[in-house]
């Protein structure tokens, strides 16, 4: 059996920010537009442990 990829949340908003999205304060920034289906993608991808995950990486951003 594979073991699934680790979640890169450094990965993940570059993916984010490439169909238009953003961050700031922590917090993510929906794309604006009428097709919003790349962030939904993006978006389903994120279960509870990669939200966690992701908030801590933001968080370590702001402090920087």
């Amino acid at each position: 059996m594979q073991k699934p990829d680790p979640f890169n949340p450094a990965a993940w908003l570059t993916r984010w920010a490439a169909v238009g999205g953003g961050w700031a304060a922590g917090h993510l920034i929906r794309p604006p537009g009428h097709d919003p289906i790349g962030a939904n993608l993006l978006a389903a991808e994120l279960d509870d442990d990669r939200r966690q995950a992701l908030a801590e990486h933001l968080a370590m951003e702001m402090a920087e």
